[in-house]
């Protein structure tokens, strides 16, 4: 079925001489290029749908040279598809974020305050709730958070998180943040990180928050996120009702069932086989505990519930679900056609990575050599008067070391030395700063050297050749291929498109 829907994905934008590509088609190419999601308007939209041409002239060239997807490409786009479908039928669920002036008003009123307070993190219900019993009998709440708290960096502190502020915690979080009195320890709460029990010692304001434009944007801004978070959330609630779906985290025997729905059910042991087959490779025994069992396996029962939905409601072979995989086909095809038949033909000679780095000298700063004199002293204060006596002589930076009669080591002695990128990320973090701070023309004040003090003068920085870098020659290798690339697609489209006489890109939607 997929292979069918893929082909007549493939096919649909091309009509009588006009390429035709739907806003779903460059919200889906957004998102695969890991762009901002929001589409551009004007020439910047035209442009984006000359892109995704680009790319569909190259997956044609790819099935006229009878090339086949293979099977583990098909079973990317299977997923793919899932996913797809999945996000069509979460979204028509959820309700869009809508907040008036007065509600981003009010919130802002919020972001002016500095909340201090103390939470305890637990993985289970049944434990949080037993430590709030434990506190409404008289236990001290920061003892508690010590001995038991999940949040290993605030439990040491007695659950101290210190000033909290609006839009800073999840959505979950903050509603309850806002609600509690000072000094009122709040009933068991879950967010996305586990369960939790909150205090608030004080509440202070926050004197330099000002309603400027820029800080009533960002409230707006956080307050939409909070609501869309809600949003998901209820409509995340309101797909779990539809499916049936049931949760027993506190299973612990292997044959227990930790989550069911309507239609299917996991137990506690084969959950722990799935995540062991998902994360073989990163997972350590001491992160393998309830909590990553818990998102484990509420992600496992959604995804199936909002496939089903999309199922359901006609989103997985929807209109706009196949235009997204289509897009996704043809992504595909074009890196698989670059891959094979344009890469290997790209041979760059030395000339032409000379002449790249002469025209694009800016993108390649990080490989420039630091390039110092370093006169150095037993003590620090041998090192200040060298530098007094220095300012106050006039010397020129060379005269610096025969003036001051050092001897030594050259480069301890005023002669001009570089230092490369390796060596400069090798150096103290504190000497790198202050070599950083220091300005080109300029001495340095002493900084501790070895086993005493330097001073340091920068003389400028280089740019060096290529072949006095390894690193350098390949970094700039891989941006003329880059360059290469791109500009022998651009070529390669051009004329199938002069081939196929497509003269115009319509943006549908």
């Amino acid at each position: 079925m997929l292979k069918w829907i893929l082909m007549l994905a493939l096919a649909a934008p091309l009509g009588a001489k006009t390429f035709v590509v739907s806003t779903a088609e460059l919200q889906e190419y957004l998102l695969a290029m890991g762009r901002a999601q929001e589409l551009p308007r004007g020439d910047a939209r035209d442009a984006l749908a000359e892109e995704v041409l680009q790319h569909h002239l190259l997956a044609l060239l790819w099935n006229d040279l009878g090339h086949r997807l293979a099977e583990a490409e098909l079973q990317e786009l299977e997923q793919h598809h899932r996913d797809i479908a999945i996000r069509m039928a979460r979204r028509a669920w959820t309700a869009p974020a809508k907040v008036s002036d007065k509600e981003v008003r009010d919130y802002f009123e919020l972001s002016t305050l500095h909340f201090y307070c103390r939470h305890i993190l637990s993985e289970k219900e049944s434990e949080i709730r037993g430590i709030a019993g434990a506190i409404s009998a008289g236990a001290d709440f920061s003892e508690q958070a010590f001995e038991h708290s999940i949040d290993v960096g605030s439990a040491e502190l007695g659950g101290m998180l210190g000033a909290v502020h609006a839009g800073e915690t999840v959505a979950e979080f903050e509603d309850v943040l806002f609600a509690q009195e000072v000094g009122q320890v709040s009933e068991p709460f879950l967010t996305p990180f586990g369960w939790h029990l909150l205090v608030v010692d004080s509440i202070q304001p926050r004197e330099e928050y000002r309603p400027t434009e820029a800080a009533l944007a960002k409230a707006r801004e956080d307050l939409e996120r909070k609501q869309r978070r809600f949003h998901e959330l209820d409509a995340q609630q309101r797909m779990r009702q539809h499916i049936g779906a049931r949760f027993f985290f506190e299973a612990d025997a292997p044959g227990d069932t930790v989550v069911a729905s309507k239609d299917t059910a996991m137990t506690r042991g084969q959950l722990d086989e799935r995540i062991m087959a998902a994360f073989s490779a990163t997972i350590s025994a001491d992160m393998f505990n309830d909590g990553l069992r818990r998102a484990f396996a509420e992600n496992w029962i959604d995804q199936l519930g909002w496939l089903s939905i999309a199922h359901e409601e006609g989103y997985w072979l929807g209109e706009e679900t196949l235009e997204r995989i289509g897009l996704r086909e043809r992504l595909m095809k074009s890196a698989l056609f670059t891959a094979v038949e344009v890469k290997p033909g790209l041979n760059p000679s030395e000339r032409d990575c000379w002449n790249y780095i002469d025209n694009h000298p800016a993108e390649f700063l990080e490989f420039r050599h630091d390039v110092f004199r370093r006169l150095v002293f037993d003590e620090e204060a041998q090192a200040r008067e060298a530098r007094r006596r220095i300012l106050r002589e006039g010397w020129e930076a060379e005269q610096a070391g025969e003036g001051l009669e050092l001897q030594g080591d050259p480069r301890d002695c005023g002669a001009p030395f570089e230092i490369d990128p390796v060596e400069r990320a090798s150096l103290d973090p504190e000497l790198r700063s202050g070599l950083a701070d220091t300005a080109e023309g300029t001495w340095s004040q002493p900084m501790p050297w070895q086993e005493g003090w330097a001073l340091w003068y920068r003389i400028g920085r280089r740019l060096p050749d290529i072949e006095e870098s390894d690193t350098l020659e390949q970094a700039v290798e891989a941006k003329v291929r880059e360059a290469f690339l791109q500009a022998e697609l651009k070529r390669i489209a051009s004329l199938e498109r002069e081939r196929r006489k497509l003269k115009r890109v319509k943006v549908r939607g």
